[in-house]
């Protein structure tokens, strides 16, 4: 394809009006001095005959082998500049639409499959119609090349932007996932492409299969505004297998990523997907959004992955329903630390919202309500998990159902979540009494079952922890239904909810406030430490000191030889728990000599008046002078002594 000059042949005049005769013709670039900027001009239409410039006219005429001549260019426009044969310009153009006309020059084209049937040039520009659409040219040193978003065998798009789109690599035309999977793979074409370039995708896109995201370790920003399962997507054989819309990671692939961002305004996944599995070498220090997702199986899925997988961000807005988790991380032979869970509101997901298995140091800042309403909480009369693994099966002969976490919330009470499959707000498969056992060994009675929405109880966060030393987890989440697990007292919890006051837990400390009375709990125990009302604080055990003692007022006085010494004004406070009564304070004395000493008791009547009994009395005797506590010795020229006032009534 070409253009040529228009036929039948161009005729040029000199300055005076003359035919130019020995003239010279240029012709270059658009817009440029021709005679600087020249471009190939050719004898034939098929652009193979190449003709020399300047190009030399006869008798007004091209000349070609001294006869009139046609000339052929392959662009659409150019520059041309005429000079007599003295060097004298008589006509010049930068932009000689006017002269070339263009013949069977295909300027556009419906799509790409049209672009590649196009005869090829250097430097040959077409439009592509469509959603797969834009400017391409052709670039020999290309040819090699067809990731199929950018590069179709020397076509190069020319891109205005360092944004890749689902729609370039025939998102619509082909599987949507295959499309976004196209993209991913471009960026992966180097590591410069992989810094350079984000993914944004601005449509609806339907998937039948999972996207693949390995070997990103300069980062990935990726956003997808719609994601849904289309018809032909795999479907789960249970919760536990359903294929993720995003694989991050997989065994056998690529190395450890860092540095993902990836973000869906929403997800559908028909029933039949997840959104996140981690598997492989997964990732670490990453960022994962989700604005809405609805008719999930799982949301996120980090179960045992083959490498470290650390400081994970999962953050969202409102999340409902969902066949299995809402989020599980699991920790295999490598950790899982520091994972940070921030979403608005996790609903109705059956199995369960948040489960933490051995993930230490994670952080969850979620809401959360109605989530694990297929799981029931047994308790059982032994006092052992011997034979219990996550995830296997437990049965009562009749009935089955998975084991999700089993721990001591409270100390010496065994207890086992499970997923059964059905709702179990309308009670439980298994029943108190029932003897239910693993293939493991496992073998326990039923002492008690709490099932889902039993006062407003669902197992929204699971800290599971059983056999670890520690989870140091933090969760401050505004409301939870409910909060289970096992090593709570190592971690710093605050949750609220409408039905249980006892939701905080500082390391295993819990406060409580009545409106009268604060009380600090053991949270492990299950027990008061102690109550602090207005007037007094009450522990809940004995007092035990140690090496330390308790006293009250403590009076340090020198007593001189035969002198009567006024130690302390003790005033009547007037706050007992019965007002009419006297007051009563244990007072003892010890000096600097171990044979001056003495212990009293001494009551402050409702006058104001004391009373003194004495309990014994070494080389020191008490009196009392009004509210005055007195003492006095004649042993000594003088001696120091310390005076402790002890109250007991």
């Amino acid at each position: 394809m070409s253009s040529k000059v228009q036929v039948p042949y161009p005729f040029f005049s000199d300055i005076d009006g003359r035919p130019l005769n020995a003239g010279y013709i240029y012709i270059g670039e658009a817009g440029k001095n021709p005679e600087v900027y020249p471009i190939n001009v050719f004898w034939d239409e098929d652009l193979t005959v190449p003709a020399a410039q300047p190009l030399r006219t006869r008798n007004g005429f091209i000349s070609k082998n001294g006869r009139a001549g046609k000339i052929f260019v392959a662009e659409s426009s150019c520059s041309i500049t005429v000079k007599n044969k003295n060097g004298v310009i008589s006509y010049t153009d930068l932009r000689s639409d006017a002269i070339f006309d263009q013949k069977n020059l295909v300027k556009s084209v419906n799509s790409i499959e049209d672009l590649e049937n196009l005869e090829v040039w250097e430097g040959r520009t077409v439009y592509v119609g469509g959603s797969q659409g834009g400017e391409f040219k052709y670039i020999s040193a290309n040819a090699a090349l067809n990731d199929q978003v950018v590069n179709f065998s020397g076509w190069t798009r020319q891109l205005d932007s360092l944004i890749i789109t689902p729609e370039m690599a025939g998102a619509g035309l082909i599987s949507d996932n295959e499309a976004v999977q196209k993209c991913l793979n471009y960026l992966l074409t180097s590591s410069e492409q992989s810094k350079k370039y984000s993914i944004i995708g601005n449509g609806k896109y339907t998937f039948s299969n999972s996207v693949l995201i390995v070997n990103f370790g300069y980062g990935l920003n990726m956003y997808l505004r719609s994601v849904e399962a289309g018809i032909n997507y795999p479907d789960k054989t249970n919760y536990k297998t359903a294929t993720p819309f995003f694989q991050i990671g997989q065994n056998g692939v690529g190395g450890s990523m860092v540095g993902l961002n990836i973000t869906c305004g929403y997800l559908n996944g028909a029933g039949k997907a997840s959104w996140l599995n981690f598997g492989g070498y997964a990732c670490g220090g990453s960022n994962f959004h989700c604005d809405k997702m609805e008719n999930m199986v799982n949301g996120v899925s980090a179960i045992k992955p083959n490498f470290n997988a650390a400081s994970n961000k999962i953050t969202g807005g409102y999340w409902v329903n969902g066949t299995g988790y809402g989020a599980i991380v699991e920790k295999g032979s490598y950790v899982v630390e520091g994972w940070v869970f921030d979403v608005n509101f996790i609903a109705n997901f059956n199995a369960g919202g948040i489960i933490l298995r051995d993930a230490q140091y994670a952080r969850i800042e979620s809401q959360l309500d109605f989530n694990g309403t297929y799981c029931t909480e047994i308790t059982i009369n032994e006092t052992s998990f011997t034979g219990l693994t996550r995830d296997a099966v437990l049965s009562s002969g009749s009935n089955t159902a998975d084991i999700i976490a089993f721990y001591q919330q409270k100390k010496g009470v065994y207890t086992i979540l499970v997923y059964e499959n059905q709702n179990t707000a309308g009670g439980s498969k298994f029943s108190i009494g029932n003897t239910i056992t693993t293939v493991a060994g496992f073998s326990g009675t039923i002492k008690s079952l709490r099932t889902a929405a039993t006062s407003n109880w669902y197992p929204d966060i699971v800290h599971d922890f059983s056999g670890q030393p520690f989870a140091k987890c933090l969760i401050k989440t505004p409301y939870s239904g409910g909060l289970v697990g096992s090593q709570l007292f190592s971690s710093d919890i605050q949750y609220y909810n409408s039905t249980d006051a006892k939701t905080n837990n500082r390391n295993g400390s819990q406060f409580v406030h009545s409106g009268s009375i604060l009380t600090l709990r053991d949270a492990y125990f299950d027990t008061n430490v102690f109550d602090v009302t207005e007037t007094l604080l009450a522990p809940y055990r004995h007092l035990y000191m140690n090496d330390y003692r308790t006293y009250g007022q403590e009076v340090g006085v020198t007593l001189s030889q035969g002198a009567v010494t006024n130690v302390f004004q003790l005033l009547r406070k007037n706050n007992g728990t019965v007002a009419a009564v006297s007051e009563m304070y244990k007072v003892t004395c010890v000096s600097a000599d171990n044979g001056l000493n003495g212990e009293w008791d001494v009551f402050v009547n409702v006058a104001g008046n004391l009373y003194i009994r004495p309990i014994f009395e070494n080389n020191v005797t008490a009196s009392a002078s009004g509210s005055n506590f007195q003492l006095a010795q004649g042993a000594l020229v003088s001696i120091l002594c310390v005076v402790n006032f002890q109250r007991v009534f």
